[in-house]
């Protein structure tokens, strides 16, 4: 049965885009026997519980949604819904008010398209330091924190001055930059928590080629 469910998945789920392009909602009973309807015309042997399983596994994967009328394949055909997404992926670790502020949106139609976005599996959140962060699906799940560390401003000016010098003592980091080592210090113990500087004597030195490994998982 996984073979034959695996063989006819993506023509279930064309079958199905088929029924909602005609402005119809999704709705698991009511999709079965148009499914049928479409088999029977061109003799695929696939019953009921068939049908049932591949519908589960395209919900599941975030293809299709109960009570919508958009498949994964239409979510980002909206403009701004589109540029909800782009900005996540380019800026992983964003929340809601940045997102407004950013995008210069409504709250309640940024909150509206992030649900979708979300139902469709196309983004993904984790509430770290009390606020609901945004990612895409693609990031790992150990690199949620970091990610969000590194749209911080301030941890970007430190990335900014590594690129520039790729090693550099606490205290120069803090002059340079004008910033309390206090939070030098912060930042520094995170970057080097997940490998993207390490500590020789005083110096701290830039991994460069894992970070530019993190800039391609954005993409």
């Amino acid at each position: 049965m996984a073979e034959l469910t695996l063989k006819y998945e993506s023509l279930v789920f064309d079958i199905i885009q088929e029924y909602v392009n005609k402005n119809r909602t999704f709705n698991y009973n009511t999709i079965l026997p148009f499914i049928n309807s479409r088999f029977g015309k061109s003799n695929i042997n696939l019953n009921n519980r068939g049908i049932k399983l591949i519908i589960q596994k395209l919900i599941k994967k975030g293809l299709i949604s109960e009570g919508s009328k958009l498949t994964r394949t239409d979510v980002l055909s909206n403009p701004n819904r589109k540029d909800i997404f782009d900005f996540i992926k380019n800026n992983p670790g964003i929340y809601f008010n940045k997102l407004v502020e950013k995008l210069d949106l409504n709250p309640p139609v940024v909150g509206w398209h992030l649900k979708t976005l979300l139902k469709f599996k196309c983004i993904k959140y984790k509430k770290i330091e009390n606020r609901k962060v945004y990612f895409i699906v693609n990031i790992e799940k150990d690199l949620l924190k970091l990610y969000y560390t590194l749209s911080k401003n301030k941890c970007k000016q430190i990335i900014d001055y590594f690129l520039m010098n790729n090693s550099a003592k606490k205290s120069q980091i803090s002059n340079k930059l004008s910033m309390h080592h206090y939070t030098v210090n912060k930042y520094l113990d995170i970057l080097e928590e997940y490998n993207l500087v390490k500590k020789s004597k005083k110096n701290f030195i830039f991994n460069i080629d894992y970070y530019k490994e993190l800039l391609e998982q954005m993409k």
